[in-house]
């Protein structure tokens, strides 16, 4: 047996609040995902797969 999930609706939250809910499409985004870690991030879906990455020339912490 075979099952298959599909993720349809989502809920993006930091620290216990919720920053967006939707649609998987519309709410798994760079922007998104980048206001939850406070990251410049690129988010991207291939294949079913969901990939992220930290775009090129990211803030870098300052002391």
């Amino acid at each position: 047996m075979s099952v298959v999930l599909r993720v349809a609706d989502v809920h993006v939250l930091r620290d216990g609040r919720a920053l967006a809910h939707g649609p998987a499409a519309e709410v798994l985004t760079g922007d998104q995902a980048g206001r939850c870690f406070d990251l410049p991030l690129a988010l991207e879906r291939h294949g079913g797969r969901w990939t992220v990455r930290v775009e090129s020339g990211a803030r870098e912490s300052g002391a």
